[in-house]
């Protein structure tokens, strides 16, 4: 038992190392990568990654904050107003010289709602309140609250002429609402420079490439050319004033081979 134990003390240390080893050489055959990019990968990597074309969705943001701007105007609104007084009262035929004080008001809630064409709805509850009996004020009695001084009421109003369905509110939004599109727009045509652009650097880099393989290719073609030219030499079948020509040609070539490269 204990030797079993042992053994398996002695192998997990070296499993775990083995898996270590074996997910870290995975994520480096993932990491690299020889083949070329493709156009098209060249492009979604702008699409996905190019600072300049994140920085332009946020026109997208901010046309959508615009709208909701101008949405606000005709956000309801809760209006709470308070009207109270006190006044004096005589009694001619007893005390007229002792007036008696009284104290009434009422209180309003008043749920207020917009509309782009123009026109406002409103309702609400008014509660009188005062320490002095009124009658009923609520006509027709369905409009009756809780108790005989409190009742419902609502009302509108809209512009006769002028204001109606052309307003300065409705024409922010419609505005806020051209926003949209004009964003898209400027994100369209910065992704297009930006397509431009890339497409144009991945071609000049593309035919950089081939004119590099195709020095590289006559730079070994002039290789070859100076190991037949010395075996000749040293035949005696060359001069060898051949070799050194040969030889300053693959330098030449070189040359152009290293400057390619760097291009």
């Amino acid at each position: 038992m204990i030797a079993l134990v042992l053994a398996l003390v002695t192998l997990l240390p070296m499993t775990a190392l083995a898996e270590q080893i074996h997910d870290s050489s995975a994520l480096n055959v993932q990491s690299t990568r020889t083949a070329p990019l493709s156009i098209g990968e060249v492009l979604a990597r702008i699409e996905l990654t190019h600072p300049l074309l994140r920085a332009m969705g946020a026109e997208r943001t901010k046309a959508r904050a615009k709208i909701l701007k101008a949405l606000g105007a005709w956000e309801p609104q809760v209006k709470n107003y308070i009207q109270t007084e006190r006044y004096n009262t005589w009694n001619l035929t007893t005390a007229f010289d002792i007036p008696s004080q009284h104290t009434t008001g009422y209180a309003d809630s008043t749920v207020q709602v917009g509309h782009p064409w123009g026109f406002t709805v409103e309702g609400g509850l008014r509660s009188g309140f005062g320490d002095r009996g009124n009658a009923r004020i609520a006509y027709p009695p369905d409009l009756l609250g809780t108790y005989q001084q409190q009742h419902f009421y609502y009302g509108g109003s809209f512009h006769l002429l002028r204001g109606f369905m052309v307003n300065e509110e409705n024409a922010q939004f419609q505005q806020a609402e051209l926003s949209g599109p004009q964003a898209e727009i400027k994100v369209a045509q910065k992704r297009q420079d930006l397509y431009l652009a890339g497409a144009v650097q991945y071609w000049d880099w593309q035919v950089a490439v081939r004119q590099a393989e195709m020095v590289k290719r006559a730079l070994a073609v002039a290789e070859e050319r100076v190991v037949q030219v010395e075996g000749l030499a040293k035949g005696g079948k060359v001069a060898p004033l051949d070799v050194v020509e040969v030889s300053q040609e693959v330098q030449k070539r070189r040359e152009a081979a290293i400057a390619a490269q760097r291009k």
